[in-house]
């Protein structure tokens, strides 16, 4: 069995209802554009009068909203429509008409059209040289080239095609088919219309490919296409890419649509090092319209079975999933556990507790539901998620995590909010994947936390109050305080603004309270249990806005220059006192500089009596607002020097000035843009901080970015220099695209992570192969391999790699089947603008 994630395309209904109420009340026969009256020829059951326009026959059908499944890739209809569209009008909906050369036909018996026969009913034309129909049975067939087609596309054809009306049952022997909005279409040694909106085949192919050697199909025994499940499943059946069987199967079925159901979704494939290849095959329950799920077996050749799973569920009031992988027993876990055993004897598990137990797992679960209570909205969200041991993240992936921190962090919180306000309680937790070297510091528990934020205007007055009590728990107790911490912040300013400018002055007081449980031993001498801090923080903050009317790049623009300078006044008060549960330097940025404190968290708050200036010229657009330019620059000037450090720091009381900030992004021609920042030191003359990246992109699925990183402010310092792009390599083919990032770390002369791959697109299919390598926390390298087969109509095969491209390459985009028509008439303008050879 095998399944296929569906496409968003619906296929059109499968049935054709072509009924003829009445027929001809005489014999008749004519010739060459004759025409008769259906009510005369009842009435009067005498040979019809043939006129000059074209013979037609109409009569009330059966009301229907299904249509028949119609075929392959034919021109259009050369009978069908010929039909003037004038002749057609007299008739009202529902009813039908025909039209031929020559019309035979007797009361209560056959009708014969001959030559360029078409029977049209609403959208529905039904042609061939010769079409019957049977009175008393209602069975209609046709000859020579037979069709039956929507005005959608759907086609039946074949070298003659029967249909019944009354029992809405069909056959053409052999058949081709076209499913209209997917595209998709194929031959049959024969084909059965067996309801309404059912019909199998037998010896029948599949495909979305244009050309008439497709590159890839499924060939089935027998196929049935179900349009009340929007999907065709087949028997016997065999997927052959280019001209090679890929994989065989008693049973298979793929969506024509993009309605739900359960079965085998395609396989993913991949490879790396460490875990050799990875091959999964999920199977989707598709149990509610609102809730469904997902189990995937599969095997990782070097390691062991995995299982993963996953659930949905949506409601009115809550959403929520739940994630979760396992590996079984893993033998490359248990041979280096053994293997350290070996060497350290009498322990009882890996060094340092990466690795405690050979079945490896992650799960997370997410819950969230809200309701309306006394004029407010109440949310109550769980977002919970554990691993089974330190180092599952540098051996495996699990989507939505960022491995690079170590830190898998669980929230439960309870938020109420009405008008500007907002209460929340809420419970964290961490689980700390420490590394082989032991230097991931565990942050802080909440145990719990409530916060109350909010504020309320009058006029252009603005109170505001943000305020938090929050119980912190850390897993070494022993060298560690835990405790409460309280913590208040009212503020008042006034705002005022116009076009040319604004002014904000703001006073506020940062008052909080600890009452801590315990303190180290060791700092018990240092740190006050009960400490207290009261600090008054008072600022100012104004700019100006002058506009003049510029160009850039030829493009008509506003140009702006926006001087801003902002003073901040706390008193110092010596804080070394009290416990540092969650501060630390905030990055130095050109959103901080203009800030109240720098630092992160409540328990370091930086005295200030300081001014920052700085400016800002933008370059807009006069006809999208678009700005496409912008320049900034800003440094501080500090009347008194900053005391408060953070424990075992120091301050440079000497220095008055700040370094300089300085950005710069936009567009810097019609194909570069360009993004920068700096911070230089004035006093050593050093930049201390660079980020540099510089992106061409002279047209889509053509960028190539260049960057460089430096911050001399870390310890250690970080040096790195990254290139990445995508580009058609039309060399070897005008349908294959190369992909490629290398970020290279200088200071430790080695490649941080890259990846190469390559993106091939045709009418009907995209392959996508990538090549990655990446560092892990005990500095071994990680190779992997990404391998897609996209299938037009229905669906991939393979792992995608698109999520590792696209946030490895600054202005990706992935191939899709459009490009190929893009492609192909690329191809043939080049063609066609070539001298003959001679």
């Amino acid at each position: 069995m095998f399944d296929i994630q569906p496409p968003h395309t619906k296929i059109k209904p499968l049935v054709l209802i072509v009924r003829l109420a009445f027929i001809f009340a005489a014999s008749s026969v004519t010739f060459a554009h004759g025409q008769t009256s259906i009510e005369a020829a009842k009435a009067d059951p005498l040979p019809a009068k043939v006129t000059n326009a074209a013979t037609q026959v109409a009569a009330t059908a059966k009301n229907s909203d299904t249509k028949p499944l119609l075929s392959s890739q034919r021109a259009p209809l050369t009978y069908c429509d010929d039909t003037p569209s004038d002749v057609l009008k007299p008739f009202p909906a529902g009813s039908t008409s025909a039209s031929a050369n020559i019309v035979k036909g007797a009361v209560n018996d056959t009708l014969i059209l001959k030559g360029n026969a078409c029977v049209v009913r609403d959208t529905v034309k039904m042609q061939g040289d010769t079409v019957l129909y049977r009175y008393n049975d209602e069975q209609v067939s046709a000859t020579g080239n037979a069709i039956i087609r929507t005005s959608t596309g759907d086609e039946i054809s074949g070298p003659s095609v029967s249909y019944n009306l009354s029992t809405e049952t069909g056959q053409a022997a052999p058949a081709d088919f076209k499913i209209g909005s997917t595209g998709g279409h194929g031959k049959a040694e024969s084909l059965n219309i067996i309801s309404s909106r059912r019909a199998i085949m037998q010896n029948a192919f599949y495909t979305t490919c244009r050309a008439d050697d497709p590159d890839w199909y499924i060939k089935n025994q027998t196929l049935l296409v179900d349009q009340d499940t929007d999907s065709a499943s087949g028997s016997g059946s065999v997927f052959v890419f280019k001209g090679v069987p890929m994989f065989a199967s008693p049973y298979i079925q793929f969506p024509l649509g993009n309605q739900r159901q359960s079965g085998l979704l395609t396989p993913t494939i991949g490879y790396s090092t460490d875990s050799g290849a990875d091959l999964a095959i999920p199977y989707y329950f598709n149990l509610a319209p609102n809730y469904d799920a997902t189990l995937t077996p599969g095997i990782l050749t070097k390691r062991g079975f995995k299982l993963g799973a996953q659930y949905g569920y949506l409601t009115n009031s809550s959403a929520g999933s739940f994630y979760s992988d396992l590996l079984f027993d893993d033998k490359v876990a248990k041979r280096n556990t053994n293997q350290w055993l070996t060497n350290n004897p009498g322990a009882t598990k890996l060094g340092g507790g990466n690795i405690s137990n050979t079945n490896r797992w992650y799960w997370r679960a997410q819950h969230q539901t809200s309701g309306t209570f006394a004029d407010g909205v109440w949310v109550a969200s769980v977002d919970s998620q554990r691993a089974s041991d330190n180092a599952y993240f540098d051996d495996f992936n699990a989507p939505g995590v960022d491995t690079s921190s170590r830190i898998l962090t669980s929230e439960y919180a309870l938020k109420y909010s009405r008008n500007n306000w907002q209460v929340t309680l809420r419970e964290k937790t961490n689980q700390t994947l420490q590394n082989p070297n032991g230097t991931v510091a565990a942050p802080y528990d909440f145990e719990p936390q409530l916060t109350l934020t909010g504020s309320e205007r009058f006029g252009n007055w603005v109170a505001s109050l943000e305020s938090e009590s929050t119980r912190f728990k850390h897993p070494d107790p022993v060298n560690y305080a835990q405790g409460w911490r309280h913590f208040a912040y009212p503020s008042l300013r006034y705002e005022y603004r116009t076009q040319a400018g604004f002014i904000t002055p703001k006073i506020g007081v940062h008052a909080t309270q600890y009452n801590l449980s315990s303190l180290p031993n060791s700092a018990a001498n240092t740190y006050s249990k009960d400490a207290n801090r009261l600090l008054p923080i008072a600022s100012l903050d104004a700019g100006l806005v002058f506009e003049r009317n510029s160009s850039w790049l030829g493009r008509a623009s506003t140009q702006t220059f926006e001087p801003r300078a902002y003073y901040l006044y706390t008193p110092y008060k010596n804080q070394s006192n009290i416990w540092n549960f969650d501060s630390a330097a905030g990055d130095f940025d050109l959103n901080r500089i203009y800030g109240e404190n720098d630092f992160t968290g409540r328990d370091r708050v930086s005295n200030a009596n300081q001014v920052t200036i700085g400016a800002t010229s933008r370059w807009i657009a006069q006809d999208t607002g678009e700005e496409l330019f912008q320049l900034t620059a800003a440094q501080r000037y500090y009347i008194t020097p900053q005391k408060v450090t953070l424990t075992g720091g120091s301050t440079d009381e000497s220095s008055r000035k700040s370094d300089i900030l300085a950005s710069a992004s936009g567009q810097i021609t019609r194909q570069f843009w360009v993004s920068a920042f700096g911070q230089y030191n004035i006093d050593n003359k050093e930049l201390l901080k660079t980020d540099l990246s510089l992106r061409w992109q002279p047209a889509p699925k053509k960028v190539l970015n260049i960057g460089y990183l430096n911050n001399s402010v870390l310890i250690p310092e970080t040096k790195s220099i990254y290139a990445s792009g995508q580009w058609p390599l039309k060399l070897i083919s005008k349908r294959l695209y190369g992909v490629a990032r290398f970020n290279y770390d200088i200071k430790n002369k080695q490649i941080a992570d890259a990846f190469v791959g390559l993106e091939y697109v045709k009418d009907c299919w995209v392959v996508r192969l990538v090549g990655e390598r990446t560092i892990t926390s005990d500095s071994n390298a990680k190779n992997g391999v990404y391998l897609q087969l996209e299938l037009k109509g229905l669906g991939a095969l393979g792992t995608d790699p698109k999520d590792v491209i696209s946030s490895g390459v600054a202005g990706y985009e992935a191939m899709k089947f459009e490009d190929a028509d893009e492609i192909e008439d690329e191809v043939k303008a080049v063609a066609e603008s070539k001298p003959l050879s001679q």
